[in-house]
């Protein structure tokens, strides 16, 4: 199947549904072999670089506010499936960075930013933590997770000062 989908990329460059079903494609191959092999991680790797291929390609859309629009909606959910496979991959650095991606295209998802926060502390990235829970604060103030959000903030600010 991939090597067959392979070759219907090289025929149509341009057909950038194929792209898709490569990723996809790759991750069910992934998710079928076990859990730490070179052939799980390499199909993982062929996976996201699939993805980011489609997300690029999506976004050079071009057309009517509606076909750009709906060329948004599947950048958005393809950035969801590549950080699943970042996160299934161990490497939260670029699952935060995906999410910064999700941020820019939905600026008021209050949801993608508590997730890159998240994501970010368990990179290490204070800083990407602090910036992400600081507009998540600002867009759902009254949320369940605020009161804990809050706290991570003031005790990982200015030493622990909340300043």
């Amino acid at each position: 199947r991939i090597t067959a989908l392979k070759r219907q990329i090289k025929a149509s460059p341009e057909a950038v549904e194929l792209r898709l079903d490569l990723a996809e494609t790759y991750r069910r191959r992934a998710n079928q072999q076990a859990e730490g092999s070179d052939g799980r991680a390499a199909d993982l790797a062929a996976s996201a670089a699939a993805y980011e291929t489609y997300v690029k390609r999506l976004a050079r859309t071009k057309g009517t506010k509606a076909e750009v629009k709906a060329a948004e909606r599947l950048q958005v959910e393809a950035l969801l499936d590549l950080a699943k496979v970042y996160l299934t991959m161990g490497d939260y650095k670029s699952v935060t960075n995906v999410y910064g991606r999700l941020t820019a295209l939905r600026p008021g998802n209050a949801g993608f930013f508590y997730v890159m926060g998240r994501v970010a502390i368990t990179a290490d990235d204070t800083d990407t933590a602090l910036l992400a829970f600081g507009r998540y604060l600002e867009l759902a103030p009254d949320s369940p997770e605020a009161e804990q959000v809050r706290k991570w903030v003031a005790e990982n600010t200015s030493g622990g000062t909340g300043q």
